[in-house]
């Protein structure tokens, strides 16, 4: 019997790293180019005589490997800029100043599951998927578990700093029925259903605090973004189909489980992907709008 549990265990693991060429839309995918970027401006006088960009971007790309019939983490790096805006001449010009790169050859190599890779490029495909529990697999358990007092705490003080010290309870009670509430998985959807409306979703023009990601397949470029401020970085953003004038918007969160599985633990953002980051963003939603709307 343990023999025969290692053999399947074994054909998983071997399924899992290898196997053929993946393919999307029909086309063989060569490689996948995952990118993030932050910016900040800074301006300290008399220190700084001009404002300062400062601006950090980070690499995370996979190959397909023909000899081994894997895909690899080919490259992942960070590269820091700063810029400084030169206001003097009338116009904006943009000078960099410093310019830093950072490898992280740990990762390099590495071999990525097949079925993780193939489920995040077909997620693509799906333009919508309704938000729900069921459909991103919470259970009123995992809802339990995450959303301990210290994790309401933790929400909260930064609820209340943002609304100016702003009171939601002024007893024990008061918090524990807050915090059952929260548990709630109607609740929940409902904080689905608001947030998560395709009608609202704002789609910038800048790049800070994205996420983006190429399949390159048989020559052709597919490009998609997960922009700020939306909540989880949903919808992403075709910028392959721009038939309409503006970038097809993809609802599936999904992308944000599959992507997480594949980036490294230091990956900037990757906590912002995660399930743990959707029950973060629903805490403070819960605090800042829900109760903050409700004569209780």
């Amino acid at each position: 019997m343990r023999v025969q549990i290692l053999i399947i265990l074994n054909f998983f693991f071997a399924s899992c790293l290898f196997g053929q060429q993946l393919s999307y839309k029909g086309l063989l995918v060569d490689s996948l180019l995952i990118t993030t970027y932050s910016q900040k401006y800074t301006y300290h006088p008399p220190i700084d005589k001009q404002p300062k960009l400062k601006r950090r971007s980070d690499y995370y790309s996979i190959e397909f490997n023909k000899e081994k019939k894997n895909y690899q983490v080919a490259n992942n790096k960070r590269i820091f800029n700063e810029i400084i805006l030169d206001f003097r001449k009338g116009d904006v010009n943009l000078v960099e100043s410093k310019k830093k790169e950072r490898k992280n050859k740990n990762n390099i190599g590495k071999v990525i599951c097949h079925e993780d890779i193939d489920s995040l490029i077909n997620a693509f495909t799906l333009k919508y998927k309704q938000p729900s529990n069921t459909n991103l697999g919470i259970d009123s358990v995992m809802l339990l578990n995450y959303i301990t007092e210290n994790k309401f705490d933790e929400n909260y003080h930064w609820c209340d700093a943002q609304c100016y010290r702003a009171k939601f309870y002024t007893n024990d009670e008061e918090k524990k029925a807050i915090i059952n509430d929260c548990r709630n998985l109607d609740t929940f959807n409902v904080y689905l259903k608001i947030m998560f409306d395709t009608t609202g979703f704002i789609v910038s023009d800048g790049d800070e605090d994205e996420i983006c990601f190429n399949i390159f397949a048989s020559g052709e470029v597919f490009f998609y973004v997960g922009k700020y401020p939306n909540a989880f970085k949903q919808p992403w953003y075709n910028y392959s189909d721009m038939s309409d004038g503006l970038p097809a918007p993809i609802f599936n969160l999904d992308i944000n489980k599959y992507l997480a599985r594949i980036l490294p633990e230091e990956f900037p953002i990757k906590k912002k992907l995660e399930i743990s980051g959707l029950f973060d963003d629903y805490i403070k939603w819960y605090l800042m709008y829900f109760k903050w709307n409700d004569e209780w």
